[in-house]
């Protein structure tokens, strides 16, 4: 009988003890599961939309006490291409990742010819207008705790924001987002420049010298894009036409006419009304004399707002031998053996101003947010800075899709020792071994680098400066940033003015033209 009634005792202690803990279960549940499920979310959700080559937050909603800058009419170019590829995964780069506080234009890459039909039209129509990119540029603005603003979106906020890169380019420069978030005064105010063409399209422009049909239909359809999209402006990026009877004429017949065609639609909008913003063109153009000595860059000066020098890519695996990709000065006697040592930045904006009568004010300076890098470089062991005229065997670097070639925000690699060349103005970093000949060698632009071009631009008098391309910049490191360093020895940039969109007349012109248009809900009063 004991034994019966220690049992059922037992039983009974186990069963409270069971119901205890399922008490105890139900209270931690309660307490911590949803956590737990906000926990996993937030993992999924930082795994899409960040990585480790991407800054956390965005810069352009941050003061920055050491650097404050002058926004003028009367200030520089800091303008950056910013690539139609970059949200993909490779580079996880959007455009609320630019530093707007520095970057006066973005010069959005790539619209391009339509060989068969002479189009300029969209390369990549998800990521240019049907992308919601909004979801990440909340993420990086909430930093890591995004959770709640992403499972509960003010829908009929969502409905009237223009999707894709370009969509959220017009958003932050005609919003006060930035503005509102805790960024300087004015720091949207940017222009944003359509730019059409680019290497991989380089073939298509041949289409457009051989039928006029074609030519005209790609003129319309550039002003036509560039309106409806809500762009500031247009940059050709043709490289490079020919020293021929027919492809100089063509370039300059295109941007004559496309200045025509820009002051026509401003007269549509304004009438006889006085105004003091336009529209803008600008085209980018070889730093190497080969591709510019047969061009009428005098003629087509008349037209255009600014030439984008493309400072860059002066060697690269076609090269001979080593050299700097980007150098400001000649490198002298050191690499006379290759047609890229005879290129410097410096020597091609005098052969423009020379040669040409470019107004200096008119030459934007190109420079380049990736290194370009060399393998096996038989290089000195007792000098690590002769680098240049080198003997090399195949080219390296990590960034997807471009053979030889490194975001600057990766280097200088671990392992490697930077240097710098002021007298070439170049940094370039090596990696040598104790028991190998040879080195593999990077060469690129720094904040030294940065230092200089600057000084460089204000002593000539240029109009800025610009960088190929925005996902390259550092945008983790203040003190390795680029785009910083340029502008803080020009301290005046062009920002006083905003996107010429938050006009009423071109508000009120848009609507009538475009009444189901990308940007009318935005635009609507």
């Amino acid at each position: 009988m004991s034994d019966l009634s220690s049992d059922v005792g037992k039983h009974r202690a186990w069963r409270k003890l069971g119901v205890f803990l399922c008490i105890i279960g139900i209270i931690l549940e309660a307490l911590f599961l949803g956590n737990i499920f906000k926990w996993a979310d937030k993992k999924i959700i930082t795994s899409e939309y960040n990585s480790v080559v991407r800054s956390k937050y965005m810069m352009s909603v941050t003061q920055d006490k050491d650097h404050e800058l002058e926004y003028s009419d009367q200030g520089f170019m800091s303008g950056v291409y910013y690539s139609n590829w970059s949200p993909y995964k490779a580079r996880n780069h959007f455009p609320h990742d630019i530093d707007f506080r520095q970057v006066t234009h973005v010069f959005y890459s790539f619209f391009v010819v339509d060989a068969d039909s002479g189009e300029c039209r969209s390369s990549d129509e998800w990521s240019d207008s049907q992308m919601d990119v909004y979801k990440q540029m909340m993420f990086s603005f909430q930093e890591m705790n995004f959770t709640k603003t992403y499972k509960d979106q003010d829908l009929a906020t969502q409905s009237k924001l223009p999707l894709g890169c370009l969509g959220e380019l017009f958003y932050l420069k005609y919003s006060n987002f930035l503005v509102s978030r805790g960024g300087p005064a004015k720091v949207n105010n940017f222009k944003t420049l359509m730019s059409v063409g680019g290497w991989s399209n380089r073939s298509a422009f041949k289409s457009l010298a051989d039928n006029p049909q074609k030519l005209q239909k790609f003129l319309d359809s550039c002003i036509e894009n560039m309106f409806k999209y809500g762009v500031d402006g247009i940059d050709i990026d043709w490289e490079f036409p020919e020293n021929n009877s027919q492809e100089p004429q063509i370039y300059l017949e295109m941007m004559k006419s496309l200045r025509e065609k820009l002051d026509k639609l401003e007269n549509a909008i304004f009438g006889s009304e006085q105004h003091s913003q336009h529209f803008l063109l600008t085209t980018a153009i070889s730093a190497d004399p080969v591709n510019l000595e047969h061009l009428p860059l005098s003629e087509i000066e008349q037209s255009v707002n600014y030439f984008n020098l493309m400072a860059y890519d002066f060697s690269g695996s076609w090269s001979e031998r080593t050299a700097y990709q980007s150098n400001l000065y000649d490198m002298d006697l050191r690499s006379k053996r290759d047609h890229s040592a005879d290129t410097s930045a410096d020597h091609t904006v005098q052969m423009l101003m020379s040669k040409f009568n470019v107004p200096s004010s008119k030459i934007i300076l190109g420079m380049p947010a990736y290194g370009r890098g060399f393998k096996k470089v038989s290089a000195p062991k007792d000098n690590d800075n002769v680098v240049v005229n080198m003997k090399f065997h195949g080219v390296k670097g990590t960034s997807e899709g471009e053979d030889g070639i490194s975001l600057y925000k990766t280097l200088p690699p671990n392992g490697y020792q930077e240097h710098f060349d002021p007298e070439a103005v170049s940094a370039f970093c090596i990696k040598k071994s104790p028991i190998k000949s040879s080195t593999n060698l990077f060469v690129y632009d720094n904040p030294d680098s940065m230092s200089l071009k600057a000084k460089y631009v204000l002593s000539h008098q240029l109009g800025g400066g610009f960088w190929w391309e925005s996902c390259g910049e550092d945008y983790r490191n203040k003190d390795r940033s680029l785009t910083r360093r340029f502008t803080q020895e020009l301290k005046i940039v062009k920002k006083a003015e905003p996107t010429i969109y938050l006009l009423p007349q071109v508000a009120l012109f848009y609507r009538k033209t475009y009444p189901n248009g990308f940007l009318t809900p935005l635009l609507s009063p």
